[in-house]
């Protein structure tokens, strides 16, 4: 792999759904180091290395670009894509109208991903709960990574704050009771 890829996508490894597309991603960069990969699960994983809490790479998929500035989101396959020459199966989620379906749509998915993959417990740990809502409701970003350069990475309303993706899964507000 590339030491500069064109992109890096934040994953996690221990979703089989999310391994399963980061391995075809993979074979489609064909060995290229255009597409750089990081499984946040990992036991060695930093999150401070992007500004952010693992509690917040955990509730949505994120991504580097080159720049050091984190995009989250659909976004995230939007550039992964990109990067391994497949950029126009997704240009569609770029369109007007269908922008805003493919965001929502995502933001269901990461609110229901673990279900949705077998692994509703996963979380029992506290590792992966998600952040409380705080703020002004943008998306921010804290350290080198985040960046506050201007461009499609800090505008895309797939970095807008969601605060229902931030709600605490079920047996985290069962043990708070």
């Amino acid at each position: 792999m590339s030491e500069n890829p064109a992109f890096t996508i934040l994953y996690d490894g221990d979703c089989p759904l999310c391994r399963r597309e980061v391995e075809m991603m993979s074979r489609l960069d064909d060995g290229r180091g255009r597409l750089g990969r990081v499984d946040i699960a990992s036991p060695d994983f930093d999150p401070a290395r992007y500004g952010r809490s693992i509690e917040t790479l955990m509730a949505r998929i994120h991504g580097v670009l080159p720049d050091g500035r984190v995009v989250e989101g659909v976004e995230v396959f939007r550039l992964a894509y990109a990067a391994v020459g497949r950029g126009w199966m997704l240009a569609w989620t770029r369109w007007p109208g269908l922008r805003l379906v493919a965001d929502a749509g995502y933001r269901w998915f990461a609110r229901n991903r673990l279900r949705l993959t077998g692994r509703a417990h996963a979380c029992d740990d506290d590792r992966c709960q998600p952040v409380p809502a705080t703020g002004s409701g943008a998306a921010s970003g804290s350290g080198a990574a985040s960046g506050a350069g201007s461009g499609e990475a800090d505008r895309s309303p797939s970095r807008l704050h969601d605060p229902a993706a931030e709600r605490p899964s079920e047996s985290a507000r069962s043990a708070s009771r």
